[in-house]
């Protein structure tokens, strides 16, 4: 080798540079891979004692013209999920035995949003008959 030859660079990669460039913004683009497009929306409930304290093992029954009817019960911490419901009004009951059954009319639920409620449960109260057996029979087997 000749200590006088000038050293070639080869520039080939750099004509590859606009390639990258163009590949990276397409890739990261909606032209490659278009992303979904919402059509749901959630429900999210808290259930409520009236001392403030949440409620577990509420039985929730959403009813809608555009779902089926769908039931879950409230977690230990008295909140309840419904995930991925069509957007539209819906009719929502509440119970628990013991507690006077709340139903919510026409929440509605829009494409893309959460809707939060809470949800405040009584204790049934009142007096309660107890009534004795009518007859004598029953008492008398254990004498």
């Amino acid at each position: 080798m000749n200590i006088y030859m000038k050293p070639r660079i080869h520039f080939g990669w750099i004509a590859g540079l606009p390639l990258l460039f163009i590949l990276t913004y397409l890739s990261q683009s909606d032209l490659i891979e278009p992303q979904a497009q919402e059509s749901y929306g959630n429900l999210y409930v808290t259930v409520i004692m009236p001392d403030g304290t949440k409620l577990p093992g509420v039985l929730c029954t959403l009813y809608g013209t555009s779902v089926t009817t769908r039931t879950t019960i409230s977690n230990e911490r008295g909140e309840i999920r419904m995930l991925d419901l069509p957007p539209g009004p819906y009719d929502i009951r509440f119970e628990i035995e013991g507690f006077v059954t709340v139903e919510r009319k026409d929440v509605v639920i829009n494409v893309g949003k959460n809707t939060s409620l809470e949800v405040f449960m009584e204790p049934v109260t009142g007096t309660f008959d107890i009534q004795e057996p009518s007859s004598a029979s029953h008492w008398d087997c254990y004498r």
